[in-house]
């Protein structure tokens, strides 16, 4: 497909996006909205799951894929909805205080963003067993989840939006 000219590959920073190592950002995944609502500008990122980012394309990588684009991102995106949005600087800000340096030691900002969104998760999920998983599954399980909104934008206030 590529050397026929059926696909066209850009680097992320082209769009104002970002993606983890290896990791690619396509026209059907869905990412995070980050906006810096001071200067107005926004940026996009992909979230992190460990297979994908390093390029791997196994049948558990693409199921990984498949299940942030089939349900964690509807369900969260449902979550954010219903708060409005969700001002990333008190996260940050206590994450970093706690001893977290939001890239490779995330479990206070993950942890943080967890609780920050567990209700508006499970009230989210279309079943109640759905929010639950999402929850175990993907805000519990995932030890980045705050890794790419936390560090996209540029300048505070940081919100991240559906």
């Amino acid at each position: 497909m590529l050397e026929r000219g059926e696909v066209r590959l850009e680097p992320n920073h082209h769009h104002q996006a970002v993606g983890p190592m290896a990791g690619t950002i396509s026209p059907s995944l869905p990412v995070w909205v980050v906006e810096n609502r001071s200067f107005g500008n926004r940026g996009f990122c992909r979230q992190v799951e460990a297979r994908q980012q390093f390029g791997e394309y196994s049948q558990e990588a693409l199921e990984g894929l498949r299940r942030w684009r089939d349900l964690w991102a509807p369900t969260l995106r449902e979550a954010l909805a219903q708060i409005g949005s969700l001002d990333l600087n008190p996260i940050i800000t206590q994450a970093l205080q706690m001893g977290d340096e939001l890239h490779n030691r995330n479990s206070a900002s993950s942890s943080l963003f967890a609780n920050r969104m567990a209700i508006a998760i499970l009230q989210a999920a279309e079943h109640q067993a759905v929010g639950v998983w999402v929850r175990h599954d993907f805000v519990d399980g995932a030890h980045h989840d705050l890794l790419r909104p936390a560090l996209h934008s540029d300048g505070p206030p940081r919100r991240a939006s559906a």
